[in-house]
């Protein structure tokens, strides 16, 4: 048991069974406010830390319990009931409260492990829903708010799992990184927001044009990476130049740009034991050598291959 008191907070504290937990409560190991009502502990749970708030199990009580959880969303809740004829409104699923007391079958020495043992359960399962909400954030962090589409160190420990299982099961592996032509030419022309329209085009383009076990992450601003497994070099020219047209031919994501958007792509093979950052960096780089190519689109990295700008 915690080495310092309980703090209580006991709602209404005249009734029946408020009174009769109060008489099982031990002269030491708790300390307890009392409040009249709803409001007042609404104002109480505001101005001070509890470890649990006590509360009658009467229907008007318990219709307010929805209230008090957004209040004290830190304190244990527990609500007594007692032989009285007093019931308990309670929905099964309803989590936010966390005991309830049957002050019949309990004394002066069990009710005190009772209140220590609801107030840690309390806490375990905050503990766990401030973990998972961490968890949702960080997966939301690691997403491209644009697109949607995973980004950063999220991106790289994926096509990291696709190298490992092209080495173990001695399959090929294809990045290809794709970037859009004159993007900062666009940008001068179309502005940020135009721009944004281009991108997320861009990307439902490619994620339409690729298997579902194909991966699709937003490199930067400009790029976008794809990771085809299974799927040689030669193999994924044929995708990408689907994609290459595609992109040329689509409707204009904004009426500011007057002329097609293009993209230039560079591909890299995995081979031997390549880290995901020589991977991804090799295909990059044959990306802005394509850009700069004007006959060329595509790019293979350690060959000269692909003509015709589309």
């Amino acid at each position: 048991m915690p080495d310092r008191p309980l703090r209580l907070l006991v709602i209404d504290g005249q009734h029946a069974a408020s009174v009769r937990f109060r008489s099982l409560l031990p002269e030491e190991g708790c300390v307890v406010d009392d409040v009249a009502d709803l409001q007042e502990a609404m104002a109480a749970v505001r101005r001070c830390r509890y470890d649990a708030v006590v509360v009658d199990g009467s229907e008007g009580a318990a219709r307010a319990l929805a209230r008090l959880r957004r209040s004290a969303a830190d304190c244990a809740l527990l609500v007594l009931r007692s032989t009285d004829g007093a019931t308990v409104p309670l929905d099964p699923q309803d989590v936010g409260i966390q005991s309830t007391l049957d002050l019949d079958d309990l004394d002066r020495r069990t009710l005190p492990l009772t209140l220590h043992l609801a107030v840690e359960r309390h806490r375990v399962a905050r503990l766990m829903a401030d973990a998972q909400a961490s968890r949702i954030a960080g997966a939301a962090a690691l997403r491209d708010p644009l697109t949607g589409l995973v980004s950063g160190e999220r991106l790289l420990e994926d096509i990291d799992r696709m190298i490992a299982d092209a080495v173990r099961f001695h399959r090929p592996l294809t990045v290809a990184v794709v970037t859009i032509d004159d993007a900062d030419g666009l940008l001068d022309r179309i502005g940020q927001a135009g721009m944004d329209c281009v991108h997320a085009q861009v990307a439902g383009l490619v994620i339409d044009g690729l298997r579902t076990t194909d991966l699709v992450g937003r490199l930067s601003e400009g790029q976008l990476v794809l990771a085809m497994t299974a799927t040689t070099p030669q193999a994924a020219l044929l995708p990408i130049r689907r994609l290459q047209e595609a992109v040329r031919s689509a409707p204009s994501a904004t009426p500011l740009s007057r002329q097609p958007v293009t993209v230039s792509v560079g591909v890299c093979e995995l081979t031997g034991l390549m880290a995901v950052d020589e991977l991804v960096w090799s295909a990059m780089k044959a990306a802005e050598e394509a850009g700069r190519t004007a006959v060329s689109g595509l790019v293979l990295a350690g060959a000269h291959t692909g003509a015709g700008q589309t």
